[in-house]
Parts: structure tokens; C-alpha cells; sequence
């Protein structure tokens, strides 16, 4: 068992949130377990004898509030301190990425590495004091300033990074995007042809497109394919398998046990969504999430099996044709204790193993709720994963990616500050100077054009209910301008 002091200003404290809270093994791979509060102390079985880390949600204010994790710690009797295990790790992930982006020079990373060494210099007094509440205090302290950090060292790395990609030539001309709201015809959204969009993500979800057996309507889907049509727009189709329930029509719940029936039915659902679109759409993706087990348990076989089942079928009707394979909760938040489920990497890998032909990795990155896999994490944190991912040789679509432009969940963590119009704006401006500074993303698109009831979390559009637009599309649209030229006179 792993045990962890946790500390208020008088002492042990008498009740902790545990948002999200999970183990980690090695290469962050979940480990099954339980993870309870008792007495001032959190609590965590699982992962048999190898080390483990704790990754919870840490109120860091005023910088923000994110999951973080500490290092691999062996099980032992003696509690850890929560804090001063927290910065250790941070304190360790700083140094490891300044050494891997070569940013150890204190010219490079805005002050970064003056911070770093503050905070390793109140993580040695914490170490050294025989005082557990000034040890805590002093903890504190450097896990603050490591996030300070991290905060200035991901921001300076992108941006020489994002210089250096389009300081001599423009960008591609399919970079931005956002996803359409299928319910709303493309009328009722002014914005859905703004001149700075190269991308509509239009979604096939089989509730909406097949609430009947066998009764389709195509209708809505159709006036917004046109709409790409018309106006030169790129489309990214799909998930043609999404297992999660809001996606899946009530008729085919009783299926879902048999699964030799529920392939059948999948097949002939996306048999008639590939046939009708084949020759607009530019991407398919193929799946999404269907390796989180969140809704449908599969084995692995049959991730396989249905994945494969989706390219053959799309490459059947046009050989060429681009396909993405999307994936869901990238931190592993909720996996762990889902039966059978896979992280991100290893469906990844396991693809590739397989032989299971795709073109891209299409990656969602959303923040503001506790649940899925949504709580907020730093800009470190996300660049680390985009690190992890290019090892992989794949391109990247970052193909849904957001946060609310207003407080929608009080667990959901924050960054900065709590989220606004203002926060959504500078924080759509800081990930997509991430996201494209690293040479292996071809494509950043939002996660809503339009907040509505049906969205995949409330506010998160670049226009609000009442058609207006919000300050994160004109920020976004802003940097998509700049990139259709080379930087290089920018620079100078």
C-alpha cells in the first residue's frame, strides 16, 4: 500500500477531494486499483510489488488547478508527503524536457531555469525540515514555482519551435478546423463559412443519422457536406464507430451481447454512410475511443476486428482514401479499472502489430470536466504528449481539442484562472501554437463550432447560443491568417 500525508494550515487534514484519482505504472500505463481518504491520509492499493505513482487533481493556485503525478514510489509502511512527492516529480519532468528540447539555456526559456532552481532550492528545505507542516509549506512552494516553470519553458519551446516551422514557408492549406453542429442546419451559423476555416469535421452519429432500423436521414449532413463544397472546405468524416452511448441508437443496446449481431449491424450501418459520401469526404476517421471500453466492453481481437472492419470498407469503395483512427481519454483518467481497456499507446501499437492500415492519429484534447479524462492539465503535460506520440512516425490531427468559455463543472480543474471568454481565448492561442510548433500535427480543430444542448460539453463553441462569435475564433483565425505566409519577416 502507498500512503500520503495531506496537510492544511494547522495540520493532517480532515477531508481531501480524490478527482480522479488513479496509479500509474511504468510508461504511465494504468494500474487497477482503490484509492480512499482516511484520517488525514490517502490511501492507494493496487500494482501488486512494482512502484507506482499517484496521479490526482492538486489545487496549485494562483497558477491553476491540474492533475499531477508523482514519481514511481515504492510501497511501504511510512507515508509519503503528497506535496513533496508532487514536486519531485515536476521537479524531475522539468529538467528531463529542458535536456530533451535542449532548452538548458537560461536565454532560451524566458527565465524558466532561474524558477526551476528556486523551486529545487524549497524542495531541498522541505526535504531537510524536521517540521511536517513547514515541510509541507516549503513543498508548496516548489511545486508552484516548478509549474511556473513548466508553464514558461512549454511556451518558449513552442514558440521557437512554430518559428522555426513556418519561418520560410506558409503553412499547408488544411490546417484549422472545427466541428459542425449536425443537428443545426448551416444557415443558423454564419461562422461555418468563415473564410479562415480549412476544415469542417462533420459528424456520422448513428443515433442521429439512423434513430429507426433502417430509416435514414441524410438531410442534415447533407446541406453541411454541401456547404464544404461550396465553399472549398476540407471534411473530416466521422467517427464512423463511436461505441459511447450518446452515440448509438437505442434499437441496438440489446445487440451489444452478441457480438458476432452487433458487427453485422455496425457493417451495414457504415456500408450505407461510406457509400453515400465516399467521393466528398477527404478523412474518414475510422473509430474513436472505441479502446476505452467506456460504454461497450471489448477484447482486443475485437478492437482489432472492428477496426479493421472500417478501413477495408472505406478503402473498398476508394482506395486512396485518408483514414484517422481517434483517441479518447489520452491520460488514462478512467481506464484503469475498466475491464479489458487499453490507453491510448497500446491500441496504437496494437493497431500497427495488426497490420490494420490507417493514415493518421487523431487525438481529442479536452479540458474543463471531471469525467472521460477532461480535467485540466498543464501546458507541459500536453506538450510531453505530443513528444510521445511523434515517436510514433504517424501524423497528428488534433481533431477535437477545447475548453468552456465559463465555469461548467467545479471539479473540472482550471488554468490560470477560472474559465471565461477571456481564458478560452488566450488558452485556444497558447494550444494551438503547441500543437503546430511540433512538426508531426498537420491539423488543429476545435471541439464545437456552436454551444447547444447536444454539444460535447456546455460552452465550449467559438459561438455562443445566440450566434454571436467568441474572442477564441477571432484569436484562432488570427494565427491561421498569420501562417499563410512565411514568418521570417515576423522575427525580425
Amino acid at each position: 500500500m502507498l500512503k500520503f500525508e495531506v496537510f492544511n494550515e494547522s495540520g493532517l487534514a480532515s477531508e481531501w477531494p480524490l478527482v480522479n484519482a488513479h496509479l500509474l505504472g511504468r510508461d504511465n500505463v494504468p494500474v487497477p486499483c482503490k484509492i480512499r481518504f482516511n484520517n488525514g491520509r490517502i490511501e492507494c492499493e493496487g500494482g501488486g510489488n512494482q512502484a507506482v505513482a499517484l496521479c490526482l487533481q492538486f489545487d496549485v493556485s494562483p497558477i491553476g488547478k491540474f492533475m499531477l503525478q508523482t514519481t514511481l514510489l515504492p510501497h511501504r509502511q511510512e507515508p509519503y508527503n503528497l506535496a513533496l512527492e508532487l514536486a519531485r516529480h515536476r521537479i524531475q519532468y522539468v529538467l528531463a524536457k529542458s535536456e530533451d528540447w535542449q532548452m538548458t539555456d537560461p536565454a532560451l526559456g524566458q527565465g524558466a531555469m532561474d524558477t526551476w532552481e528556486r523551486s529545487r532550492e524549497a524542495f531541498t528545505a522541505a526535504i531537510i525540515s524536521s517540521d511536517p507542516l513547514h515541510a509541507n509549506a516549503c513543498s508548496l512552494q516548489a511545486l508552484e514555482l516548478s509549474l511556473r516553470c513548466s508553464e514558461r519553458l512549454a511556451r518558449a519551446h513552442a514558440e521557437i519551435l512554430f518559428l522555426r516551422r513556418y519561418s520560410q514557408k506558409a503553412a499547408s492549406s488544411i490546417v484549422l478546423g472545427t466541428k459542425v453542429p449536425a443537428t443545426k442546419k448551416p444557415s443558423s451559423v454564419r461562422e461555418s463559412a468563415h473564410p479562415d476555416l480549412d476544415i469542417l469535421v462533420v459528424p456520422m452519429n448513428w443515433r442521429q443519422l439512423a434513430s429507426r432500423p433502417g430509416v435514414y436521414d441524410w438531410s442534415q449532413v447533407d446541406a453541411w457536406i454541401e456547404l464544404a463544397q461550396r465553399t472549398g472546405k476540407q471534411v473530416i468524416a466521422g467517427p464512423l464507430i463511436d461505441l459511447h452511448e450518446r452515440a448509438l441508437p437505442g434499437y441496438i443496446k440489446h445487440e451489444q451481447a452478441d457480438h458476432a449481431r452487433f458487427r453485422d449491424l455496425l457493417y451495414e450501418h457504415l456500408e450505407q454512410v461510406v457509400y453515400r459520401y465516399q467521393s466528398v469526404v477527404g478523412i474518414w476517421n475510422l473509430c474513436s475511443g472505441i479502446h476505452d471500453n467506456a460504454n461497450i466492453v471489448l477484447l482486443d481481437e475485437q478492437m482489432v476486428d472492428l477496426t479493421r472492419m472500417a478501413s477495408l470498407l472505406v478503402r473498398q469503395f476508394k482506395r486512396k482514401a485518408k483514414t484517422l483512427v481517434e483517441l479518447t481519454d489520452p491520460y488514462c483518467e478512467a481506464i484503469g479499472n475498466r475491464p479489458d481497456a487499453l490507453s491510448g499507446f497500446q491500441f496504437i501499437d496494437l493497431l500497427i502489430q495488426e497490420g490494420i492500415h490507417f493514415d493518421c492519429i487523431g487525438l481529442k484534447l479536452l479540458f474543463g470536466e471531471s469525467t472521460q479524462g477532461r480535467t485540466m492539465r498543464d501546458t507541459m503535460q500536453i506538450s510531453g504528449l505530443l513528444d510521445r506520440l511523434h515517436v510514433r512516425d504517424f501524423p497528428i490531427m488534433i481533431t477535437s481539442t477545447g475548453v468552456p468559455s465559463e465555469q461548467v463543472d467545479p471539479d473540472g480543474g482550471w488554468w490560470r484562472e477560472p474559465y471565461s471568454d477571456k481564458l478560452q481565448e488566450a488558452w485556444a492561442g497558447r494550444m494551438m501554437t503547441i500543437c503546430l510548433s511540433r512538426p508531426s500535427v498537420q491539423v488543429f480543430c476545435w471541439a464545437e463550432l456552436l454551444d447547444s444542448p447536444e454539444g460535447i460539453m456546455p460552452s465550449i463553441g467559438l459561438v455562443d447560443g445566440e450566434g454571436r462569435a467568441k474572442p477564441a475564433l477571432a484569436r484562432l483565425c488570427g494565427l491561421r491568417r498569420r501562417m499563410r505566409k512565411p514568418l521570417g519577416d515576423l522575427a525580425k
